[in-house]
């Protein structure tokens, strides 16, 4: 094979690489599909439940200043956060850093799948597991990037009570 040849094959390959890393950023990554299907109809049973007013405890694990703060419980009405207590039965007022940034999103059942949905889309690895009766998500695990380290978070969802 000529210098020529090769040069010319080498563009040809490290194109259609680049094409193919194209693709699969503007479509998910693989296997994103089967689990945002699994999300829809997840957050479609949740949504076909009504809840308009409920309790839960939320646990974010991190790598985080306010673990020792976890689980806090949660009180959500009409998709706004009412009140947050946390594990030593402290009030988190808004502006605390328990509440900052992405953890106000973790707060409630629709901020959940919607982080999840985000997280499915960009991440290397997402984990969901929902509530067989209800729908809502019951764990989020999420590694953004797969080989970095303390990059990882975890949302458990215990003890949902649909109030009045």
């Amino acid at each position: 094979m000529s210098r020529k040849t090769v040069l010319i094959a080498a563009i040809i390959l490290a194109v259609a690489a680049l094409a193919l890393l194209v693709y699969l950023l503007a479509s998910g990554l693989p296997g994103s599909s089967s689990q945002l299907r699994e999300l829809d109809a997840n957050a479609q049973k949740w949504e076909s439940q009504h809840v308009g007013h409920y309790r839960m405890n939320v646990h974010i694990g991190c790598f985080c200043p306010f673990f020792d703060r976890m689980p806090v419980t949660v009180e959500v009405l009409d998709g706004e956060v009412v009140s947050v207590i946390d594990s030593q039965g402290r009030h988190v007022p808004q502006d605390d850093p328990l509440r900052a940034f992405d953890n106000a999103k973790l707060m409630t059942v629709q901020g959940v799948f919607a982080y999840a949905r985000e997280a499915i889309r960009t991440a290397d690895e997402t984990t969901v597991s929902y509530d067989a009766a209800l729908g809502y998500p019951v764990s989020l695990s999420i590694g953004r990037i797969k080989l970095a380290m303390d990059d990882e978070l975890a949302v458990r969802i215990s003890e949902l009570q649909v109030l009045p």
